[in-house]
């Protein structure tokens, strides 16, 4: 919003110094309101490792989904930025070739009763669970086949990190905070935004490859643990803290 990039650029002066979450945002905050490059530095978000790595598994039998079925899970508010509409669309397009397989969908938002009309006309309601929001995210994660982040833009997300916490393979828009995350065919894939086809081949290759899926998703959690876990975030805060209080 060019409204907030005003008051960005206005409160500067009374400002000591700006953290971003990515170098995506640090980027667009030079580029966009104009914040002096020597006033940024780049925290990434952190994440409780532990947390997703050691949840119990969920069960979702109840939803009628039985251990054996592939699941394509996606956490995030249902609006227009999570590009959840991509989604549905590429589940369309995977159903065909794996008819067994459930999408769910963890979170809520103002698109919600769109994006189930959409399901609807794409003929995939059956196959299509809106959870709405949960307290049990970390063992949802631990119960699914493959995590999708169909975002159209992002900062650094939260729910991405996370998912690769808990040893999920994820396929991710290549948009600004989720590129830093995840490298394609090393820790994950990555596709255009606003492209169900790409998307869709995605999740097929990682359903049909589980070895190369397991490998991947591995390395993502290698990578978490050690450059995105709370210690690490709260390190270089408390540097900056410490910089900023004392310069010299």
């Amino acid at each position: 919003s060019r409204w907030y990039g005003r008051l960005d650029r206005w409160t500067n002066g009374l400002v000591d110094h700006n953290v971003c979450v990515s170098q995506g945002v640090a980027d667009f905050a030079v580029r966009e309101t104009g914040l002096k490059p020597h006033k940024i530095s780049v925290i990434p978000n952190g994440v409780d490792v532990e947390k997703f790595a050691r949840a119990p598994v969920a069960d979702l039998i109840p939803l009628g989904v039985s251990p054996t079925q592939p699941v394509v899970i996606t956490v995030g508010r249902l609006e227009e930025q999570k590009g959840i509409a991509y989604l549905l669309q590429a589940a369309a397009v995977v159903l065909q070739t794996r008819p067994d397989c459930q999408f769910v969908l963890v979170g809520d938002g103002h698109d919600r009763d769109a994006l189930k009309a959409l399901a609807a006309s794409l003929g995939i309601s059956r196959s299509v669970w809106f959870l709405g929001s949960r307290s049990d995210v970390p063992s949802l994660l631990k119960a699914s086949s493959v995590f999708v982040l169909a975002s159209l833009w992002e900062g650094m997300p939260n729910a991405l990190l996370e998912a690769m916490a808990a040893r999920l393979p994820v396929v991710a828009t290549a948009v600004e905070g989720s590129r830093e995350l995840v490298q394609s065919n090393v820790t994950g894939m990555l596709v255009p935004p606003a492209n169900a086809t790409e998307l869709a081949q995605a999740i097929l290759h990682m359903l049909s490859t589980p070895d190369d899926s397991a490998r991947l998703a591995e390395t993502a959690q290698q990578i978490v643990t050690t450059r995105f876990a709370h210690s690490s975030t709260t390190g270089l805060y408390d540097s900056l803290y410490r910089r900023l209080i004392n310069p010299r």
